[in-house]
This record gives structure tokens, C-alpha cells and sequence, in this order.
């Protein structure tokens, strides 16, 4: 039935839509008010009350990476909020009731991106992949070919014992294209625990290969694994 999991006594989900609009058309604000008077009443404890609940709602539904406990806090207010109008009796619920609604909500936007994973890390990846599909055959320079003329040139190629490519990004175009509107740091990160940027013999993030026309330069080099993501 989509959105509407249960029809109480109504025979179609329709019906229950339409009883659902004409009832908030009736009596929406009243509930709410009564609800603000009650916290305004209880604000001493408020912040407190608020900050166990989020941190047990996160504990029960966050996934286990830094963006799904972000976005579970966020909803874990939501579910504060609910738990709170329940224990004023302006609900009709059932103690846990507003956890487990809002928990199914987090369920689905989690589900929405693709399950459990990091949705930052994997939007990462399909920006940088993004980039070389767009630009690894016009913005990069063969590393082995001198006077080779490159408009807005974004680093080098060269080829690996596979026969695969690899792109020496130039820093900045890295920090401000490849990573764009991403913080540096952090895709530097992402993108070596994947495997996708290939460390210097220093261990480094960069090698120094030297470079047609610029001599030794430090560059992020972005190996084939890329295309393996998918």
C-alpha cells in the first residue's frame, strides 16, 4: 500500500487518505500547541530529556559510519519529539511506538542510497569516476609524448603492465575539479582505501614522476582500479 501501512477501519487506502486530509483539515495546530505549552512547561529538562533520547535512538537504528549517525541524530529528534507527545498523552501511542515509526523512515532513506554504506563516500566515488569518463581522454597529457598540445590540461597518462591507464592529476586541479566541493583530506583518504590513488615509494599520497615540459612534480596518480568499482 505504499506510504500507508496499515488501514485501521477503512476498506481502501484511499478512503483512509481522505479521512486522513479531512481530519488535519479540521483540527491541525491543536495538538501542536498544546505540545509547545507542555515542553515550554519542562525546559529545565528539556535539553537533557532530548539528548538521552537522541543518543538511544542512534544507538538502535544508526548505521555504523559517520554519515548514518549524522542522519540518524536528525531523526532521532523527530522521534524525541514523538516519545515526548506520548508520555504528555496527545498521541494515543503506545510507549516506543514513535522510535520504531521514525526508525522505519531512517530504514528507507538508508535503503534509498543504496543500504548501510556511507552515501558521502559512494558520491565521492561516482564524482572522481565521473571525471575521467568526462575528461581522461581530452584533458590528459601522454607522459611519453613531448610537445603534445592539451587545452586546459588537467595532469598526464601514462600506462600500466597491464596495458591500463594511469592519470598523474596535478594538485590543483585535483583539489578544485576532481574533488570538487569535497574536502581534499578526506577524498585523499576515501580514495586510497579503495585502492583508486596509488602511494608514492614514500608512502605518500603523491608520486614525483618527472613530467613532459615541468620536470619532477608531485601528482595524485589514479590507477585502473577505478573502472572496478561499479
Amino acid at each position: 500500500m505504499g506510504a500507508i501501512e496499515a488501514l485501521h477501519e477503512y476498506e481502501t487506502a484511499n478512503a483512509l487518505t481522505v479521512a486522513l486530509r479531512e481530519a488535519a483539515g479540521k483540527y491541525h495546530g491543536a495538538v501542536g500547541m498544546k505540545w509547545l505549552r507542555l515542553i515550554v512547561a519542562d525546559r529545565a529538562k528539556l535539553a537533557a530529556v532530548l539528548a538521552d533520547g537522541i543518543k538511544q535512538f542512534v544507538h538502535e537504528y544508526a548505521t555504523k559510519d559517520g554519515q548514518g549517525e549524522r542522519v540518524a541524530r536528525r531523526f532521532g529528534v523527530v522521534a524525541v519529539a514523538g516519545e515526548m507527545a506520548t508520555r504528555y498523552g496527545l498521541t494515543g501511542w503506545l510507549p516506543g511506538e514513535a522510535f520504531q515509526a521514525v526508525g522505519r523512515c531512517l530504514s528507507s532513506w538508508q535503503e534509498s542510497f543504496g543500504g548501510a554504506g556511507n552515501h558521502e563516500e559512494r558520491a565521492l566515488l561516482n564524482q572522481v569516476q565521473s571525471f575521467f569518463e568526462q575528461h581522461g581522454a581530452s584533458r590528459f597529457e601522454d607522459i611519453g609524448t613531448e610537445g603534445q598540445r592539451v587545452i586546459n590540461r588537467a595532469g598526464f597518462f601514462r600506462t600500466d603492465a597491464d596495458g591500463m591507464r594511469e592519470y598523474l592529476v596535478l594538485p590543483q586541479a585535483f583539489r578544485r575539479e576532481v574533488c570538487a566541493g569535497v574536502d581534499s583530506r578526506f577524498a585523499t583518504r576515501i580514495l586510497r582505501e579503495h585502492g583508486w590513488i596509488l602511494p608514492g615509494s614514500d608512502r605518500g599520497s603523491t608520486q614525483k614522476p618527472r613530467l613532459p615540459g615541468i620536470g619532477p612534480t608531485r601528482v595524485y596518480v589514479v590507477g585502473s582500479k577505478m573502472w572496478g568499482n561499479e
